[in-house]
């Protein structure tokens, strides 16, 4: 494990963690159930991993590997201890070893080979009394762990790997030219707003001046007709200024 960058032993040291392994041609089924039930027993561990299931097929038949192993998580299972079991899939979807209907979560992993290369996949096959999401996502191993990235789904199936980064690459390029587009038509539209806005300016000017030479045509139009109503009295005043001549 250290050879990968997973360093174990500060929690073997500290007593937290309890690693057995032996080959599946060393023991018998018998015997290795036995060694597996005395190292629950002194161990009591809260979580336990039983890693390669299938390789207990070697040297036995599939009958006699499922009632063993089915045997060793109803153990697990009566103390309570979460178990993590992995095992290899046919390409059916169908476990090596028959204990699907002893699992609550099974988590399917796959290779998919396209584009000459190999990419991993993982999805939740089942998972009993909870809601799991049907996607399916793509995994990736790192320097520092595993990370889940998603997968591209369209008309052409699934896309992983190189597939998935081009088609996120024309994603990219088709929402950068959505977004040129828009702005192109952003920058039309607010100069044509900028030219109606300015015409309506002037218009509202041209309105103002209007008005402004109106008024002072109605003022005009009052003050002539005063002067003229003025003149005229002015008129009849003067014309009856002398008395009229007495007759001789």
């Amino acid at each position: 494990m250290r050879s990968v960058g997973l360093d174990l032993r500060r929690w073997i040291d500290a007593g937290q963690l309890r690693v057995w392994a032996a080959r599946p041609s060393a023991y018998g089924l018998e015997a290795h159930l036995t060694i597996f039930a005395q190292l629950v027993d002194e161990v009591q561990p809260s979580v336990a991993v039983l890693d390669g299931l299938a390789g207990l097929l070697h040297g036995a038949s599939d009958s006699e590997v499922t009632a063993m192993v089915a045997r060793e998580i109803y153990l697990l299972k009566s103390r309570q201890i979460t178990t993590l079991a992995t095992t290899l899939a046919s390409a059916d979807e169908s476990s090596t070893v028959s204990i699907s209907s002893l699992v609550d979560t099974w988590l399917l992993l796959r290779n998919v080979e396209s584009n000459g290369e190999r990419n991993r996949l993982l999805y939740v096959l089942k998972s009993r009394g909870s809601a799991h999401s049907n996607q399916v996502r793509e995994f990736v191993l790192t320097d520092h762990g595993v990370e889940l990235v998603d997968v591209y789904v369209g008309p052409a199936g699934i896309l992983a790997g190189s597939a998935r980064l081009v088609q996120e690459a024309q994603q990219r390029a088709v929402a950068q030219q959505q977004a040129d587009e828009f702005s192109r038509h952003r920058r039309q539209l607010q100069r044509r707003v900028g030219e109606q806005e300015a015409q309506l300016r002037l218009l509202e000017e041209e309105l103002a001046a209007s008005r402004a030479e109106l008024d002072r045509l109605d003022v005009r139009e009052r003050s002539q007709s005063t002067h003229a109503q003025a003149d005229r009295t002015a008129m009849a005043t003067w014309r009856w200024a002398d008395p009229p001549p007495t007759g001789k």
